[in-house]
């Protein structure tokens, strides 16, 4: 089997687990609570008036789940979860992947986030490269060793090290609707992974039962969906990533804080997101009115 790949010369790459995992140890560490799981599993979303001038959410427990401003807002939101509980917030980003436009419907906003999920696959491919000198050599040395240079795209499949050892390969898009739905409709895709996989490492026992599938919430115009929605004010997206998720996850996640930053402190609202590096982004670009 001949193969033609392209290298990224220019690329990075990374664990994305091992960073998601550090980020949530780290947001814990400042006191924020995750309710995740059956417990936390969201039942409904709805908008509400208040009048009342309050600076917290409690629950039942008095633990405190927001803080916010010293005046509230006079809409909010009321979110009922599994348990039953009933918690109300003053601002909401809707980042539930491919779900958030089912959220987004419960607020009669759906039409300001038209995503779609395309499935999609990943493969992780694990060798015997730690026995090699050159490998060990670096790990020694602390430096850098992966199993490839450099990623590589082929066939529009990409691959990457996130490991010594460990490669990983995603690729393909399909349009078989949500997770439930798409249950029913079989794909080649792990079986042609698998076997680039191991045209490419021959040493790896990889096999397609091995490949987890995904559904990345996919914008008409593939450009994420990040900001607030003006017809219902606090409410925030942070979607539509595509299959750039990783890839794109910290720019627009500084574009959210920045509008999120600006709404709480009523700042005026500027035109441009301020990224490092002296990088400037449209707020219009990414706004969820664009497709209003």
């Amino acid at each position: 089997m001949q193969l033609f790949v392209v290298q990224r010369v220019d690329d990075y790459t990374a664990n994305s687990a091992v960073f998601v995992q550090d980020l949530v140890d780290k947001i814990k560490g400042r006191g924020v609570e995750y309710r995740c799981g059956e417990i936390g599993m969201i039942q409904d979303i709805s908008q509400i008036m208040r009048h009342e001038h309050e600076t917290k959410s409690v629950d039942s427990a008095s633990k405190v789940l927001a803080t916010a401003p010293t005046m509230k807002r006079q809409t909010g939101f009321k979110i009922t979860t599994k348990d039953g509980f009933a918690h109300e917030f003053d601002y909401v980003v809707l980042a539930a992947g491919v779900n958030t436009p089912l959220f987004a419907r419960k607020l009669s906003v759906g039409e300001s986030c038209p995503t779609y999920p395309l499935r999609g696959y990943s493969l992780t491919i694990y060798t015997n490269h730690t026995q090699d000198k050159d490998a060990n050599g670096q790990l020694e040395n602390r430096k850098s060793a992966n199993l490839l240079n450099m990623p590589l795209s082929i066939d529009d499949m990409y691959c990457s090290s996130v490991g010594v050892n460990m490669a990983r390969m995603a690729g393909f898009g399909e349009l078989v609707g949500y997770r439930d739905k798409a249950a029913d409709v079989p794909s080649l895709a792990p079986r042609v992974m698998a076997r680039y996989a191991r045209a490419i490492f021959p040493e790896s026992s990889v096999t397609e039962e091995t490949a987890l599938q995904c559904f990345r919430p996919c914008s008409p115009d593939d450009i994420p969906i990040v900001g607030e929605v003006s017809s219902v004010p606090g409410l925030y997206m942070h979607t539509g990533h595509g299959t750039l998720g990783w890839t794109l996850c910290l720019a627009t996640s500084e574009c959210l804080a920045q509008a999120v930053h600006d709404d709480i402190n009523c700042n005026e609202t500027p035109s441009m997101y301020q990224l490092p590096g002296g990088i400037t982004v449209d707020r219009a670009l990414l706004s969820p009115d664009r497709f209003l």
